[in-house]
């Protein structure tokens, strides 16, 4: 059989099959977006208020529209910004600045739901005013 025929003989079994080959659509569209959030220590971004505060770290708890929990998330104080990959979808959170051993040093700042929209970042600034220290 010739090697030209070959081919020819194979599309037609498979078309005989009802196999139908078609070409890759290429990537679906991400369902991911991103929440940033900023913070800030009594209006302030200074690395050196997060020493003084004894609070090296910033702990993040995402809940869904449903009060489902979706995460908790830590990132260094001095950061003074996070990120965040959640699904499309309304969540709402909140964060507490905490000591070296977990333990927290600040009231929990509430943030109002937001809307996460697939392949967007929405970005959402807090503060914690000196009086939300303990």
């Amino acid at each position: 059989m010739s090697i030209l025929l070959r081919p020819l003989l194979l599309g037609a079994a498979l078309a005989a099959s009802g196999c139908i080959i078609q070409p890759d659509p290429g990537p679906a569209p991400s369902n991911l977006g991103t929440v940033e959030i900023q913070w800030t220590i009594n209006g302030r971004v200074d690395p050196n208020l997060c020493s003084q505060g004894s609070s090296p770290t910033l702990a993040v708890d995402v809940v869904d529209s449903r009060g489902y929990a979706v995460g908790s998330y830590d990132a260094s104080c001095a950061d003074f910004a996070t990120s965040i990959d959640l699904y499309s979808g309304t969540y709402s959170a909140h964060a507490t600045l905490l000591d070296a051993r977990g333990g927290s040093r600040t009231t929990t700042v509430s943030m109002a739901p937001f809307r996460i929209i697939g392949g967007s970042t929405l970005v959402v600034s807090i503060d914690f005013p000196s009086s939300s220290f303990y």
